[in-house]
């Protein structure tokens, strides 16, 4: 299969993942008053590893507690776009809209970033009405980290 059959192929990915900066209490807390289970934990003090080899990085430590939930990600379909994860997100909040608004006020460094990995040279996404104003009810920050990952097209 040549390089422009594969790229042919692939499909637009988007994601979600939640960050929840516990202060100086266990990232276990968020879990324990929410119910969800975190994709992943980071206390303070423990040898930091890499994120992508899971490699442990000897004489660096972990400096602050942090709780993490990744969503599924999701591949490119007609209607799904990057707004769909983030709308997934918040209907996982909204199972316990009450504990996440505590939780988000009580530890005030969190935020949702959305990430998308983009093959088509004119990526788009659009957010609601009704997703701005779930994130205005959370009071929570959203940081976008998109990718064009599709042959340069400009030369």
């Amino acid at each position: 299969m040549s390089l422009q059959e594969v790229e042919a192929v692939r499909k637009n990915e988007y994601g979600c993942t939640l960050f929840i900066g516990t202060l100086d209490d266990h990232p276990q807390v968020v879990t324990d008053f929410s119910g969800i289970k975190a994709s992943e934990m980071i206390v303070k003090g423990t040898n930091w590893v890499t994120p992508t080899s899971k490699k442990v990085i000897e004489g660096k430590f972990n400096e602050a507690n942090l709780w993490i939930y990744e969503v599924e990600k999701r591949a490119y379909e007609p209607d799904v776009y990057l707004n769909n994860p983030l709308e997934h997100m918040l209907k996982i909040m909204d199972t316990q809209r009450e504990a996440f608004i505590d939780l988000l006020r009580r530890y005030p460094k969190n935020h949702i970033l959305c990430y998308a990995y983009f093959y088509e040279f004119n990526p788009y996404f659009i957010l609601t009405k009704e997703v701005v104003n779930k994130l205005n009810l959370y009071g929570i920050d959203v940081e976008f980290d998109m990718y064009y990952l599709g042959e340069e097209v400009i030369k």
